[in-house]
């Protein structure tokens, strides 16, 4: 008996030990019952290499932390690779095999420092050629191009298409229109490229102007804002070009022709008055709108209601906004504008053939537009505005229409200010308002600043008489209803967002960076941003989409050339506050500022701070700017965990010496003045990236003999088409001009 209960409670004892085994075997296949496994990190390195076609690998790797369990071993491939311009992760797959190659790698917690794989823009420049001549009413133009080819990765080649043009007495720029590089598969690889464009001149010259000079006027001005600088207004419409208006002779208080009406009426309204100092290196002479009676005697009083004429010189006057109602006051005023409005009816309102007109009337009808309406005026420009795109590439065979304007309407939807203008012109005229076609520059002043004016400031409106006041300016443009800047191209980012750690997400905010100088002349978006961060780090923010609109409510997001750039989502655990010193550098140098911690603490004894090296900024007197690393005893980058605020000292930047001479040339007497518009760097050097892009020499020499060709203006500019002359100590060596019997 005894043995027996003995037996059965050893086999009770053991059926138990089984059902518990049972039950932990499947509470373990559950998951619900875990063994802490063994944490293995592992790290790649990155690479930073410009665009050349090939993929951008890095096949180094580390493990950075943990140990392996006795008789496993790894395989590892690393997988990373960026080809395109941008960055992306370099990662890796894992495996770890046992003693008998079983794939163990789940029994192990692994986790990634992965290193950054970033392809950046490869650099290119377009040079589109120069061209002039004396004015003689036909297009200029000069498809000739350079391509730096060295610079284009292997295989790879680049269409350009130049539409550079310009008729009137001027200058403008030899427009590149479309720049197209393609790999050894035909593949379009534009985007993987920086294209520095360098457009040539067009230059029309009057028959009696030999001045070379690129910049044509300096503009003075007390007051910020857009200022419309009038040359001339025309008559009739040919289909193609606008013909010169005939002046009316009579003139207001036998001194002013009848431009000055509206001044006269600006002024006996109390309109806002400024002042302007134009100092011309051209004989086209320009004006305001709307020019001031008293202190005649700084400037050309005009007597051609047409065309403005002057001469060299500086000069300078006062003008009126617009932003009165206008009245004229005296009765000899009143008996004048009836006259000329007689005359201006008779000349203004017609001037184009049957087709444009039908054309014309036509849109009129379909808009329900009336002449008798109190917005008629605004209604039109609107119209205009929105009916094409403003576009300065626009296809150039649309001048070569027998009807530009229809052409533009109708069939090309795409043009550039004179196109428009010429659209406005017509059908304000067809409504029975008096209009006129007027070119001339328009300008951005900034208030006591001196502004380099170019024939890329010239532009073309519209004129439209006001009964009983005279000519009123009127803006028909598309787009953002002015001609666009040099450069149209958008960099925008997403605003940083950072708080400390509290366990919840930290999301991106719709705001971005680049858009400051358009939001403050009343542009507005939308922006669509992604992105998250929860724990301790740094994760990026994207734009999703991104909307620009016009102060006129306008979609012109088009109309940019846009680049995105990522944001920075940052959780963080404590916050510093650094201080540098003082310092001194030259332009472009290379330093790290000495720093010091003024407040907060370290989350470690062993974390410690080094100052970053960065680049000088512009020369003069400046804040002594930093970048913070962080690092902990083993040297690894712990930035991350803090949020680092900054106090500048001041940093002395002095400018990079430098000498510049202007070119030499010699031939033989031909009875036609010698130019040399070329330069050379004699003395010290650019940094890197920084090229001079435009520069203006004065002389000439005709008969036998030598003159000095003066270089008299130098602008340089770095790769982001930014200006940095101000940087730079420049000599100016003046070269020789030579004209010889033989």
């Amino acid at each position: 008996m005894k043995k027996s209960n003995l037996f059965n409670i050893l086999c009770s004892f053991l059926m138990s030990l089984m059902f518990i085994i049972a039950i932990i075997l499947v509470f373990i296949a559950s998951g619900m019952v875990s063994f802490a496994k063994n944490e293995l990190v592992f790290k790649t390195l990155g690479d930073t290499a410009f665009y050349s076609g090939e993929p951008l690998t890095n096949d180094s790797w580390e493990l950075f932390s943990g140990e392996l369990e006795e008789g496993h071993r790894i395989t590892v491939k690393v997988t990373g690779s960026q080809t395109d311009v941008g960055e992306s992760q370099n990662t890796i797959e894992v495996h770890i095999l046992d003693v008998t190659d079983t794939d163990v790698t789940d029994s192990y917690k692994i986790s990634y420092d992965l290193g950054t794989l970033k392809v950046k823009a490869r650099n290119i420049t377009v040079t589109s050629g120069s061209a002039e001549k004396i004015y003689d009413g036909e297009p200029l133009t000069n498809s000739n191009h350079t391509v730096s080819e060295e610079d284009l990765a292997e295989g790879h080649s680049a269409l350009v298409v130049v539409t550079g043009s310009i008729t009137d007495v001027g200058e403008d720029f030899n427009t590149i229109s479309t720049v197209l590089i393609t790999d050894k598969y035909g593949n379009d690889v534009t985007e993987n490229y920086r294209v520095t464009l360098r457009e040539g001149m067009l230059r029309v010259k009057d028959p009696s102007e030999d001045d070379p000079n690129k910049v044509l006027y300096q503009i003075h001005s007390d007051h910020s804002g857009y200022v419309y600088l009038k040359y001339a207004s025309y008559g009739d419409y040919d289909g193609k070009y606008w013909i010169a208006a005939e002046r009316y002779n009579k003139l207001i208080e036998k001194k002013y022709s009848a431009a000055y009406l509206t001044s006269f009426a600006l002024k006996n309204a109390g309109a806002t008055k400024h002042h302007i100092t134009i100092d011309p290196a051209t004989s086209i002479y320009i004006l305001p709108y709307y020019m001031d009676m008293e202190n005649t005697e700084q400037y050309k009083v005009q007597i051609d209601d047409t065309f403005y004429k002057g001469g060299y010189g500086q000069y300078e006057l006062d003008y009126y906004d617009y932003d009165v109602t206008p009245v004229l006051d005296s009765e000899e005023l009143k008996a004048f504008e009836l006259e000329y409005r007689n005359y201006v009816y008779k000349t203004y309102l017609n001037g184009f053939n049957e087709e444009t007109n039908d054309f014309i009337k036509k849109i009129i009808q379909e808009q329900g537009f009336s002449k008798d309406s109190p917005t008629i005026i605004e209604d039109v420009a609107k119209y205009i505005q929105n009916v094409a795109k403003y576009d300065a590439s626009y296809d150039i065979a649309l001048d070569s229409e027998e009807n530009v304007v229809i052409a533009f309407l109708n069939d090309y939807k795409a043009g550039n200010c004179k196109h428009f203008s010429s659209a406005a012109v017509l059908l304000y005229r067809a409504l029975g308002i008096p209009a006129r076609y007027t070119t001339g520059y328009l300008v951005e002043t900034e208030a006591g600043s001196w502004i380099s004016v170019t024939s890329e400031r010239s532009h073309a409106w519209a004129e439209v008489y006001i009964d009983g006041v005279g000519w009123r300016r009127v803006e028909v443009t598309g787009a953002n209803n002015i001609p666009p800047q040099n450069d149209s191209r958008l960099v925008l980012t997403p605003v940083t967002v950072d708080k400390m750690y509290d366990g919840t997400p930290l999301y991106p905010i719709p705001q971005i960076k680049g858009l400051e100088k358009y939001t403050s002349q009343g542009f507005t978006y939308k922006v669509v941003i992604s992105g998250q961060q929860t724990e301790i780090g740094i994760s990026k923010s994207k734009i999703e989409s991104i909307e620009l609109y016009a102060p006129n409510g306008n979609n012109v997001t088009s109309d940019f050339a846009i680049v995105l750039n990522y944001g920075k989502i940052h959780v963080y655990a404590a916050e510093l506050t650094f201080t540098s010193k003082d310092g001194d550098a030259e332009y472009g140098n290379t330093i790290a500022p000495e720093i010091v911690k003024t407040k907060g603490e370290y989350l470690s004894s062993d974390h410690m701070a080094q100052s970053v090296p960065l680049k000088s900024s512009a020369a003069g007197v400046t804040y002594n700017d930093f970048d913070v690393k962080i690092t902990d005893k083993n040297g690894k980058d712990v930035t991350y965990y803090y949020k680092i605020n900054k106090e500048y000292g001041v940093l002395n930047v002095a400018r990079v010496q430098i000498t510049v001479k202007a070119g030499d040339a010699t031939k033989v007497y031909d009875g036609k003045p010698l130019f040399c518009s070329e330069i050379e760097l004699i003395e010290g050097e650019l940094l890197e990236g920084d090229k001079i892009r435009t520069f203006v020499t004065e002389g000439y020499q005709t008969n036998v003999g030598s003159a000095e060709n003066i270089v008299t203006s130098v602008r340089i500019y770095n790769e982001d088409n930014e200006e940095v002359t101000g940087n730079y100590a420049i000599k100016l060596v003046s070269g020789l001009l030579t004209v010889t019997l033989d």
